[in-house]
């Protein structure tokens, strides 16, 4: 009986590994993706619909550095160090932690952002669900 529920214990594991893990993935994939229009938008100034709707929000931060997320916890890393960086802000965005040392810093990450961070609390309630139905059966 206990190791029936350490294995649903494991396996709930695995499956937040696995989302943080695609998550993570995906925003390393918009990154670069901004960053590409954006170097795209500022090559060709005359740039309509989407491509300078996308320019322009990955313009827009709060700070003078004017530095994306990508510029600026993620330049010159390994891909292993960005995958670990990029894997750890996701963790602590996600379990709604947020230590705030990684963060959104244009408009538009943190309108992507905020779409990640809703689907993270949807996930992470179904799995406090799960868990608690868990403890209620073996008790």
């Amino acid at each position: 009986m206990h190791i029936k529920f350490f294995l649903l214990i494991f396996k709930m594991s695995i499956m937040i590994f696995n989302f943080c893990y695609f998550t993570a993935m995906l925003w390393l994939i918009i990154l670069h993706n901004i960053d590409v229009i954006k170097y795209y938008s500022d090559s060709e100034p005359d740039n309509e619909g989407f491509v300078w709707v996308v320019a322009e929000f990955s313009r827009d931060t709060d700070k003078d550095t004017h530095h994306s997320f990508l510029e600026l916890y993620l330049k010159d890393l390994s891909n292993s160090t960005k995958m670990i960086k990029v894997m750890y802000f996701t963790f602590t965005s996600l379990s709604t932690v947020g230590f705030g040392d990684l963060t959104p810093q244009t408009s538009l990450e943190r309108i992507i952002c905020s779409f990640m961070l809703l689907c993270g609390v949807l996930v992470f309630s179904y799995i406090n669900d799960r868990l608690l139905d868990m403890i209620d059966r073996f008790n």
